[in-house]
């Protein structure tokens, strides 16, 4: 489980991991209890990684930072993972990024609205 904080608030992560673990184990329990040879894995015991990656300096861009982590992960998802060694991305994506991610979606938001518009009856 890779928790990315952009906040940096490792404690509060931290309790995110074993609030995660917990969800987990009551969705599995409620999906697939009673099914023949029905065991429930022991969601505890999931390791939890909470790696150093680009945070923010406010506290009002929290959704431009996970859909970047999303971009970049989706793009470059690290080898690192699959042999469980160093999962930190400190630069996996800049500042610049998250302001052509705001960009980009005011772009699109607008393009939306602008059509929108156009389709209203007259």
């Amino acid at each position: 489980m890779l928790i990315y904080d952009s906040l940096r608030t490792s404690s509060v992560a931290s309790s995110y991991a074993v609030a995660l673990k917990a969800y987990l184990a009551e969705e599995y329990q409620s999906k697939f209890a009673g099914k023949p040879d029905f065991t429930a894995p022991d969601f505890s015991k999931m390791t939890a990684w909470i790696p150093r990656v680009p945070s923010q300096s406010n506290e009002f861009d929290c959704g431009l930072y996970i859909l970047q982590y999303i971009i970049a992960f989706l793009q470059d998802t690290p080898e690192e993972l699959q042999e469980k060694k160093d999962v930190n991305r400190p630069d996996w994506f800049t500042v610049a990024d998250i302001e052509m991610l705001r960009e980009h979606i005011r772009v699109v938001m607008i393009g939306q609205e602008e059509y929108l518009t156009s389709k209203k009856p007259a």
